[in-house]
């Protein structure tokens, strides 16, 4: 399990890319950093609103040693997204950024 040595909310000086959704921290935005040790140090960079409706979802209490990870971020809200619309149709062509709009409406984070 990854030591968490220092977290901050930094607006950026520069795009990021967010580790939950993948998608772009735009310069100008608060978002939120952690540096950690693993056998390494990284830094992991999200939106706070990825961060709220992971805690909102609890995927911290369901997620291994590893964490809340991109890929268990993304596959958590398509499953949420399946539940809150009841479309379960894996032809769907949204991509994921609409699901997550859909996914953070619903749970009134934006």
């Amino acid at each position: 399990m990854a030591e968490l040595l220092s977290i901050s909310k930094p607006k950026a000086r520069k795009d990021h890319k967010c580790d939950y959704c993948k998608q772009i921290i735009p310069k100008g935005t608060i978002y939120e950093t952690q540096l950690l040790k693993n056998d390494d140090l990284y830094r992991w960079r999200n939106h706070l609103t990825c961060q709220e409706i992971a805690v909102k979802l609890k995927l911290f209490d369901d997620c291994d040693d590893e964490g809340v990870t991109g890929d268990f971020f993304r596959e958590c809200i398509c499953e949420e997204y399946k539940v809150i619309t009841n479309d379960f149709n894996y032809d769907n062509p949204m991509t994921f950024k609409e699901r997550l709009e859909i996914v953070l409406k619903h749970h009134q984070i934006i």
